[in-house]
């Protein structure tokens, strides 16, 4: 989430990417939109972050980050990306194939990130309606922030903390190109 306090990701992790950015004119698929990558532990925290297309090495650099080499194992898709990435934290990699209507194998799902990015969803359509690149990011550190909270009994009073010890940002900086 930006602090630099996060841990990496141990036990169960799935790792998936989704894309942003209104509805496709062309019928679908991943044109002129932005992607997110996101990892989750089974039970535990989520990372998010905005890399703009999901190309090998930005994947295998968000996984490096993000996933300790300790964790049990990482589940994906199909995208080869992830295979390497798994072997560059050294971590056992299991995969779905969705294109083949595969949706779990045994302990091998991706439902947890599913509804991490089903939350997100929700968040644009409900409070934000819209957002921009821009400011992905910010969206992006809130999103973690609720999810790695979503057990948190002290919310309301860490959400107050956090918004009284935040810098201010003027509206000229907010809206410059």
């Amino acid at each position: 989430m930006g602090s630099g306090e996060e841990r990496p990701l141990e036990g169960v992790i799935e790792a998936d990417e989704t894309f942003l950015g209104g509805k496709s004119r062309n019928g679908g698929g991943p044109q002129g939109k932005t992607v997110v990558l996101g990892a989750v532990e089974r039970g535990g925290q989520v990372r998010l972050s905005h890399t703009g297309d999901r190309k090998a090495h930005k994947i295998r650099q968000f996984i490096r980050e993000n996933v300790s080499g300790d964790a049990d194992a990482l589940y994906t898709d199909k995208l080869a990306a992830y295979k390497f990435a798994a072997k560059s934290v050294g971590v056992e990699h299991g995969t779905i194939n969705k294109s083949e209507g595969e949706w779990v194998h045994g302990q091998v799902h991706t439902n947890t990130i599913e509804g991490v990015w089903s939350l997100l969803d929700r968040s644009i359509i409900g409070a934000y309606h819209k957002i921009s690149v821009k400011h992905l990011p910010a969206y992006l550190d809130e999103q973690e922030w609720r999810y790695n909270n979503r057990k948190n009994q002290f919310l309301f009073r860490d959400t107050l903390i956090r918004l009284v010890e935040s810098d201010p940002m003027e509206y000229k900086k907010l809206t410059a190109v």
